[in-house]
């Protein structure tokens, strides 16, 4: 009876998997490409170095003309949002004696209309320390600030996950005049807890289905 309850939540898996940002899903840039973070101001690039383990990071500089200090994929972060999906974890860093930055997730979608932001912004202070943060992605926790799509049209149809310099009110198109640069990495899709406490118990399921001893022989 274990052995077919574990099946079945595999199934689960792949079958939200297709088409969807997933649990999981990732950016940590070690393999030396952009990962599909490069916005059409050409104002990020795979650099050397980033928090302890990692060798590779993605620098964000600001974008030619307005300045803005930000990062999107609309590749990799794009179509429905996986239901155990409540938020994106993240490393940044802001080099040592440039201005603090403060920083907020926006997801757009369907199309560029539909915008929502971090209704709080994560402080990222200009020491050279790499930090992580971790932003929800719950409509509690976001401030629409374009358009006049609902929360579940966004979430069905996501067209680009964006990170972004925006300081004090959350606004629909981030800060200006910006200097300096951002390193960000490790960026991940993650779950809400009763979601991880329940992917550890498949995985420990597994486990236990292949270490059980073949009953013995008479």
């Amino acid at each position: 009876m274990k052995t077919v309850y574990v099946l079945i939540c595999l199934v689960g898996v792949v079958q939200i998997a297709e088409g969807a940002i997933i649990v999981g899903q990732g950016s940590d840039f070690e393999d030396g490409t952009l990962q599909n973070w490069d916005p059409p101001k050409a104002n990020t690039a795979n650099v050397a170095g980033g928090p302890a383990g990692s060798t590779r990071f993605l620098e964000v500089s600001p974008a030619v003309g307005p300045g803005r200090i930000a990062a999107f994929n609309s590749i990799d972060y794009s179509g429905s949002v996986a239901g155990d999906v409540t938020g994106f974890s993240m490393y940044m860093m802001r080099p040592s004696g440039q201005s603090n930055l403060e920083m907020r997730l926006v997801l757009v979608g369907p199309g560029t209309t539909n915008r929502w932001t971090s209704t709080n912004a994560q402080t990222v202070v200009g020491d050279g320390t790499w930090n992580q943060f971790t932003f929800s992605i719950l409509e509690a926790d976001l401030t629409q600030v374009l358009g006049a799509g609902t929360y579940s049209d966004l979430t069905s149809n996501v067209s680009r996950l964006l990170i972004r310099w925006d300081e004090g009110i959350p606004s629909s198109s981030g800060t200006s005049s910006g200097t300096g640069t951002l390193g960000l990495d490790d960026i991940l899709a993650i779950p809400e807890p009763s979601a991880a406490i329940l992917s550890a118990i498949v995985v420990f399921g597994l486990g236990f289905v292949r270490r059980r001893p073949s009953p013995k022989k008479n």
